[in-house]
């Protein structure tokens, strides 16, 4: 183990920097799930969901910016099984990782 005075020690906001910047080189990529806590607001300039693999249980957050989910008809629901076209993101100040999904289409029901 390195003594301290041989350790890299990253302030938490310049890791989250570090990592967002890493983070933003992965391209656009198709992802599906289970639209599951879907939350929407006219206030909000975006919607928030999960996307769950109902498989293994394993959970994406979703970001998408509400014009975009508005464009969709008749709008995704909970329960519904989805591809989504996005990619990672992280929101620095939380360091909290999201998908931000600019696409989706529908693939059919899930098991909800």
């Amino acid at each position: 183990m390195l003594g301290a005075s041989e350790r890299k020690v990253y302030p938490v906001a310049a890791f989250n920097r570090r990592l967002a910047t890493y983070v933003g080189r992965v391209r656009d990529v198709w992802v599906e799930g289970e639209v599951s806590e879907l939350r929407t607001n006219a206030a909000w300039a975006n919607v928030f969901l999960t996307l769950k693999d109902s498989g293994s249980g394993a959970c994406l957050p979703v970001t998408m910016q509400r014009r975009r989910f508005d464009a969709i008809t008749p709008a995704p629901v909970e329960g519904e099984r989805v591809q989504a076209l996005g990619r990672l993101q992280l929101y620095e100040a939380r360091g909290e990782l999201s998908f931000r999904v600019t696409a989706v289409e529908r693939v059919g029901a899930g098991d909800h």
